[in-house]
């Protein structure tokens, strides 16, 4: 029927034919016949009209003739391979309880990555129940199925490390299961246990505090790469001055207290103007979380997922810079007070500057990229540092010969 339930003008009747069309059941590729008894045009305003011009869906009148009709024709076989071809006409509208097109990005990215790497837990299966469930996310299924994403392999899932990163994962969404598929992906493959989240620990919180917390949380683990989600408080949705965005606001003091942090950003947002800002601040890379529209790609799934693992191991292979700008602050905190001629062991003024310059241009350098070129220019300037080094400081504070071995000072 057209109608059923207390409200008759809600024409349920082409929703259900959407349901029964996008579950996977011996029915979906049936024949469908809405019997009404109003005219087709008090049907075109409903969201779901457009079911009626995909194949194999028919609206006839509540008469028995028009049943005796329908069933005595011959009508053209509807395969599986036209389903997602004919459900891609219906355009429907994201359901109400969801607060945005970030909450829907998040459970569908969940739900496409958990199918590329094969893995599932409860939170995980959560999202996949809700996607089976939801006509909203059994449309978006069927129309882009995952039946064509191809599982990646662990071997494509492998980072290379000397050291342990301590890792840490912000996001106010991680434990829809977010943090479930980097667990897997750097927990149980990588054997990477140094891994973190916040998210609950953002509830109810002020973009000052979500800051604060963050921090607090980094400096209190040693934290050397951050996943970092761009939009961490409701307001953030309608925030029109990007530099407010509490996720470009907590880079920016992520890099004020040491950019030498890797800091990849995860986010639902592909604006232009958006990553631009995010890489004038410092940002070392970008994960994109699925949202539908980028589905149409049935490659872009997997691309993501490779990309998390290609930007991770990029970070990874940096993590010495944090250490490296902890070494220039001590460097500094040491050689700026003998610029001072009354301090007890003073050195030249414009020493201590070409000294501070050259270190900081050759972490400069390191910050921007690093690559065979930029390893050997920051090796020379380095040593360019340490010859200055020898010639202005450990001759003129006679330092004691080592025995037997000359040109060699303790």
């Amino acid at each position: 029927p057209i109608s059923f339930g207390q409200t008759l003008s809600d024409f349920n009747g082409l929703r259900l034919a959407t349901y029964i069309r996008c579950s996977n059941s011996i029915n979906s590729l049936k024949n469908i016949f809405i019997y009404s008894y109003v005219e087709f045009s008090a049907l075109i305003s409903n969201e779901y009209f457009d079911i009626l011009k995909t194949k194999n869906i028919f609206l006839i009148k509540h008469r028995k003739n028009a049943f005796k009709e329908a069933i005595s024709k011959d009508y053209e076989f509807f395969s599986n391979k036209e389903l997602s071809n004919e459900i891609s006409k219906l355009t429907l509208n994201a359901p109400l309880n969801y607060n945005d097109s970030h909450s829907i990005a998040n459970e569908w990215a969940i739900y496409r990555w958990s199918c590329a790497i094969k893995h599932t837990d409860n939170d995980i299966e959560q999202i996949v129940l809700n996607v089976n469930k939801n006509l909203y996310f059994k449309y978006l299924s069927t129309i882009y199925p995952t039946s064509k994403i191809t599982p990646i392999s662990k071997a494509n899932l492998l980072l290379k490390y000397e050291e342990q990163p301590n890792i840490l994962l912000i996001d106010d969404e991680a434990d829809k299961g977010w943090y479930e598929l980097f667990l897997n992906i750097l927990g149980d493959i990588n054997k990477i246990d140094n891994l973190y989240h916040l998210d609950k620990e953002f509830n109810s919180k002020s973009k000052d505090d979500i800051i604060d917390i963050s921090l607090k949380k980094i400096k209190e683990l040693n934290i050397n790469l951050v996943y970092l989600d761009f939009r961490l408080h409701e307001e953030d949705i309608y925030t029109l001055n990007i530099k407010e965005i509490t996720g470009i606001r907590l880079l920016v003091e992520i890099k004020k207290y040491n950019p030498g942090i890797q800091v990849i950003i995860f986010t639902a947002s592909e604006k232009a103007i958006y990553l631009k800002s995010l890489l004038d601040e410092g940002a070392n890379g970008f994960i994109i979380k699925e949202s539908p529209k980028n589905s149409i790609d049935p490659y872009f799934t997997n691309n993501t997922i490779l990309n998390f693992i290609q930007a991770t191991q990029k970070c990874i292979n940096s993590l010495f810079l944090k250490d490296c700008f902890n070494n220039l602050e001590k460097l500094k905190s040491t050689l700026v007070p003998r610029k001072n001629p009354k301090s007890s062991n003073p050195l030249p003024k414009e020493f201590v500057n070409e000294i501070i310059k050259w270190h900081e241009l050759t972490y400069n350098l390191l910050l921007k990229d690093i690559n065979d070129t930029s390893l050997t220019a920051s090796f020379l300037f380095m040593f360019s540092i340490l010859e200055n080094i020898s010639n202005n400081v450990i001759f003129s504070e006679k330092p004691i010969p080592i025995d037997n071995k000359p040109g060699l000072f303790k």
